[in-house]
């Protein structure tokens, strides 16, 4: 995050904001798969433009939470192992937490 900041009362402000925002994203957040893993999250990090082609590839084919929920563990990490930067399913959804996180922090 870049911002140019002209004095010391808006430095105070710029930080006092960001207080308000780390504030506001502790405890606990219900937040749906789609939006931690967003398409810029897929491009940047997967060999898929979207969830829904990861999500969709032969052999794994999930449609729905309960083919996710229902899914080997084993399956899906040599999934994530061979079309993403990350080593398992567990790794892949703790960057998507930490992006979330700091996008809505504001960096």
């Amino acid at each position: 995050m870049a911002f140019e900041i002209n004095g010391f009362d808006e430095l105070q402000n710029k930080f006092k904001n960001i207080e308000q925002k780390v504030d506001a994203a502790q405890g606990h957040h219900d937040v749906e798969l789609a939006d931690i893993l967003t398409n810029t999250f897929m491009a940047k990090y997967t060999n898929f433009p979207t969830l829904e082609a990861f999500f969709g590839q032969p052999g794994l084919d999930i449609k729905t939470t309960d083919d996710l929920l229902n899914i080997e563990d084993s399956k899906l990490d040599s999934f994530v192992k061979n079309g993403t930067k990350f080593d398992s399913w567990k790794d892949m959804k703790d960057q998507a937490v930490n992006d979330w996180t700091l996008s809505q922090l504001g960096f």
